[in-house]
This record gives structure tokens, C-alpha cells and sequence, in this order.
């Protein structure tokens, strides 16, 4: 939970990024703001894209070598 930050003027204050980022952000349910949650899922991505990557190049390689 992030706190939110102090303003002296209610009319400008509330309005400003900084106040209604954290609000908004506070809002959000618990799955969406876990840290340890997301560094999994781009973990994952990242696996998952670098096995795409080697799949192809060894593909590719494996092609070439088949022509000549």
C-alpha cells in the first residue's frame, strides 16, 4: 500500500498525479499489486521467449545446413 501524499490546497492537491496515482493504485486488488507475483510472470515470459528464440535459430541453422 502506498501512502498518499500531504497538499496544501484541496483544489489543486487532490488533483495532482501524485495523489490520485497512489489512490488509484491502492484500489487495485492484491494480485495485480504483488511484487513477488509479477517478477514470477516475467520470469516465465522471459524463459518462454529466450526457448522460442533458440528453437528458431537452431531451425534456421539446421536449414541452412540441410541446403548446402
Amino acid at each position: 500500500m502506498l501512502c498518499k501524499p500531504r497538499f496544501n490546497l484541496k483544489s489543486y492537491g487532490q488533483r495532482a498525479f501524485s495523489y490520485q496515482g497512489t489512490k488509484i493504485w491502492n484500489k487495485l486488488p492484491s494480485p495485480i499489486t504483488d511484487f513477488k507475483q509479477q517478477r514470477v510472470i516475467v520470469v516465465v515470459v522471459v524463459v518462454v521467449v529466450v526457448v522460442v528464440v533458440v528453437v528458431v535459430v537452431v531451425v534456421v541453422v539446421v536449414v541452412i545446413v540441410w541446403k548446402h
